[in-house]
């Protein structure tokens, strides 16, 4: 399932890029992203189904945390795709925004912004894929969506860089948006 939310996703991310991000498209890309989301609310389900395979309920927490940090994190990017200079404001610096942690100007602020609201979300992703791990035994259902999950966070988090190392070629904002 996450492997067809992601193909359709580029095929998606590639229209709204090549219409130069019309806001229809911007929308129907923003409703794809949350597959990741989907799979953790399958992964918050799994773990709550019969009483044999009740989980603890910091499982479930966990679960619901990355879920809301991750929509957040879809939604800045969302807004950060249409603050203008997208492209270029940060030039080729990645992670740092022209070499700085705090930029000065607004726009290179918001897209770091962007940027540190991602070495955030990692934790409650990092969270629940650890707690996948070590549920395995008891759960093994869960494991391979914990790991599909955090799996999917590692390739957004690098597209988002690559946009800087490729020059922000078509193919790489087709994969990050």
């Amino acid at each position: 399932l996450a492997f067809v939310l992601l193909l359709i996703q580029a095929l998606l991310g590639g229209i709204t890029v090549l219409n130069e991000l019309p806001r229809w498209s911007v929308m129907a890309h923003l409703g794809l992203a949350q597959g990741m989301i989907a799979v953790l609310l399958v992964v918050l389900v799994a773990s709550s189904a019969g009483a044999s395979l009740r989980s603890p309920p910091q499982f479930s927490l966990a679960i619901v945390v990355a879920a809301l940090a991750v929509l957040a994190l879809i939604l800045a990017g969302s807004y950060v795709a249409n603050t203008g200079g997208a492209t270029y404001i940060c030039g080729d610096s990645w992670p740092l925004c022209r070499g700085e942690v705090l930029p000065q100007d607004d726009l290179s602020l918001i897209h770091m912004g962007h940027r540190w609201a991602a070495l955030l979300v990692a934790i409650p992703v990092s969270v629940v894929a650890i707690m996948t791990w070590r549920l395995r035994h008891q759960q093994h259902q869960m494991w391979p969506l914990g790991a599909v999950v955090a799996g999917l966070f590692l390739v957004q988090v690098l597209a988002g860089g690559a946009h800087m190392w490729f020059d922000f070629a078509a193919a790489v904002r087709v994969v990050h948006l």
